[in-house]
């Protein structure tokens, strides 16, 4: 449990360190705003169709599973 909770802890603030790096670096290029709102909203539905496909992987080895336990 204490490993698990480790990489979670680095993962999160590597997460952080890199958004906010990410973000320091789109505002020192002075885009124009609608630019830069669509350069966040790329990134963000990037991050969810990722999260949606690890969530759906997910499911599918519990189906698996429980299928080969049967």
């Amino acid at each position: 449990m204490l490993w698990r909770g480790g990489l979670w802890f680095c993962g999160l603030y590597i997460g952080w360190e890199g958004t906010v790096r990410m973000w320091q670096f789109l505002l020192s290029l002075e885009l124009p705003e609608p630019v830069l709102v669509g350069i966040v909203m790329i990134i963000a539905g990037c991050i969810l169709v990722f999260a949606s496909l690890i969530m759906e992987r997910v499911q599918d080895a519990r189906l698996e599973a429980e299928m080969l336990n049967e």
